[in-house]
């Protein structure tokens, strides 16, 4: 298998007071990605972010905004990762 993508998430529950989760992932072969970028002489950088929300209980039940974090990596042919 070279790359397998998967898709989540619970949007069923339309409510003011809750916030489905869901969320998105991408699996690559070490080996197929490493000759990937070795054919096409380049590297590859992967933005990964995590967002959250927190409630608020002083506002009755409001989510309050938390900013998401994030991390960037760079992975070139020979398979290493480094990470800004």
């Amino acid at each position: 298998m070279a790359f397998c993508a998967e898709i989540w998430g619970d949007r069923t529950k339309e409510s003011d007071y809750s916030y489905p989760e869901f969320g998105r992932m991408l699996y690559v072969g070490s080996d197929f990605l490493k000759t990937f970028l070795k054919r096409l002489k380049r590297c590859l950088v992967v933005k990964v972010e995590i967002s959250r929300r927190e409630s608020s209980y002083a506002r009755d039940s409001e989510y309050s905004y938390v900013p998401p974090y994030y991390r960037l990596f760079v992975i070139d042919s020979k398979g290493s990762v480094r990470s800004f």
